[in-house]
Parts: C-alpha cells; sequence; structure tokens
C-alpha cells in the first residue's frame, strides 16, 4: 500500500483539529511506523484504508464522524502479538495524542 494515499486521508482530518505543522508531522510519522511494522500482518495501512473507506461510504448513518475517523486511525496503533491489552493500550494512546492535538473538542471517550 502507498503510505501517500493513507495520508492524504490523515491530513485534512488532524488540520481540522491542529495548527501545528509539526505535530500533525510527527502524529502520522507514528501511524505509519506503527503500522508499518513487519509483524503487522492485518492491522496495517490496508486495513485503515479499507476501514475508512467504509465509513466514508457509511458517512449519513454516523452521528459523530470525525470521531469514527480518529477510532479507525488508532483502534490498533498499539499492537503485539503476545500481549492481551492492545486494544486498551491502543485507546490510551489515542486518548493522549488527541488531547494534546485538539484545537477543538473531540469526544476522545467515543473514540
Amino acid at each position: 500500500m502507498r503510505t501517500d494515499i493513507v495520508y492524504k486521508e490523515w491530513l485534512p482530518l488532524a488540520k481540522k483539529y491542529c495548527d501545528d505543522q509539526l505535530l500533525i508531522a510527527y502524529l502520522w510519522e507514528k501511524i505509519e511506523k506503527k503500522y508499518a511494522g513487519k509483524n503487522r500482518h492485518y492491522h496495517n495501512l490496508r486495513h485503515i484504508h479499507s476501514m475508512l473507506l467504509q465509513a466514508k461510504e457509511n458517512r449519513e448513518q454516523i452521528i459523530d464522524f470525525d470521531a469514527l475517523l480518529f477510532a479507525i486511525w488508532f483502534h490498533d496503533i498499539i499492537y503485539k502479538a503476545s500481549k492481551k491489552n492492545n486494544e486498551e493500550k491502543s485507546a490510551e494512546f489515542a486518548s493522549s495524542v488527541l488531547k494534546n492535538l485538539s484545537k477543538e473538542k473531540i469526544h476522545f471517550n467515543t473514540v
């Protein structure tokens, strides 16, 4: 999967909530690195892109579209095959990131 295609999905969402271009770039680097790991056979950028496309197809049925998009981006950002708490760690990471990213309130409890 070409990362530039997925990056084009990340950038407008991040810019909507943050004016700090360095922070947006830093977060993209983290996202790209985490999801591009060699142990990522399913939960990778291709999976993220597929989920983003499905969300767009069903946008009119989604109450808080941006919250869903952030949930997609961060739902499996932490992944260690030997661990059972990947989702919890991903949620903690997302909460931390979204608090620092947002110039507007993101309903990260929903995320």
